[in-house]
């Protein structure tokens, strides 16, 4: 059993391990949302999480900003679809992020 970290403390990685050139080329804004530990100013940041889920036929993608608290969906008859609105609307700042609640900030045992 994976012992539960307490709050505050990190066990896991300080740079993040998804590495996929392909991913990176075809959707960067999302992939540094995944995958950037830093702020420009080199403040450390916790990376953004993606849950993908079919809906009644449609595939929404979740992007979840554990910084700011915050999280968007978006929807495609695919994935890469989804993944291209998610793209658009982060590269544009055009994303209508919902306050997410009911959990503590920054901790490393939250489900996103």
């Amino acid at each position: 059993m994976i012992p539960r970290p307490k709050p505050g403390e990190r066990n896991g990685p300080l740079e993040a391990a998804f590495n996929d050139p392909d991913f990176y080329k075809s959707y960067p804004t999302l992939a540094a949302y995944l995958t950037e530990t830093k702020y420009q100013d080199n403040t450390p940041r916790t990376t953004a999480t993606i849950l993908v889920f079919c809906e009644s036929s449609v595939l929404r993608v979740c992007v979840n900003d554990r910084d700011n608290n915050r999280s968007v969906f978006f929807t495609g008859e695919s994935l890469e679809v989804a993944l291209m609105a998610a793209e658009n609307a982060l590269s544009t700042n055009t994303a209508e992020w919902r306050l997410r609640q009911g959990y503590a900030r920054q901790t490393p045992t939250t489900p996103f």
